[in-house]
């Protein structure tokens, strides 16, 4: 099936994204939402404050309310074997600051912002889906980022040629040196 998955660590835009793409009539699915809805966690992780979801329950459940062209929205949607994975990618130190902000505990902020820094999501998606590209959100504007990924939609699923896709290949960004200095 086609569908797209917009994921990222948490923070770095998805969901901003996924409302701008929603209210322009893409049919998106916000797969945390979902997931609560339907009961599909298996438990609570008291170390990562997050609810425990196996990837692979969570991939037969989904398939059935997915449509053709559809935006899976959430950090977990490059699971369910899109053919297009985009990967939201934010500065780790920026990421930390929003995340703190956001409530998270200093072990878990930490955690996911060297998580985005080592790339985790994008490797992850990388096993699974044929085409996956990387936007780096650090400096771009909710709208600028939706744009992007609007374009990248079009380009896979409206057969609409969009020469700098390739600029959004994945493997470009590396954060690495910034989290190491940390160190």
């Amino acid at each position: 099936m086609k569908i797209i998955s917009l994921t990222g660590t948490p923070g770095t835009g998805k969901s901003n994204v996924s409302n701008v793409l929603e209210s322009k009539g893409y049919p998106v699915l916000h797969l945390n939402e979902y997931i609560r809805e339907k009961g599909l966690g298996e438990g609570w992780d008291e170390e990562r404050e997050s609810v425990i979801v196996d990837p692979n329950v969570l991939s037969q459940k989904v398939v059935d309310v997915l449509r053709e062209g559809a935006i899976v929205e959430g950090h977990l949607s490059h699971y369910l074997s899109p053919e297009v994975c985009v990967v939201l990618r934010t500065s780790p130190t920026i990421l930390y600051n929003r995340l703190i902000r956001r409530g998270y505990n200093e072990r878990k902020a930490r955690e996911n912002a060297e998580a985005e820094a080592l790339g985790i999501i994008t490797s992850e998606a990388m096993e699974s889906c044929p085409f996956v590209y990387e936007v780096d959100t650090t400096k771009l504007e909710v709208n600028e980022t939706a744009e992007i990924v609007e374009r990248i939609y079009l380009h896979h699923f409206r057969g609409m040629r969009w020469e700098a896709i390739e600029d959004y290949r994945a493997g470009r960004i590396d954060y690495l040196e910034e989290v190491l200095e940390w160190y």
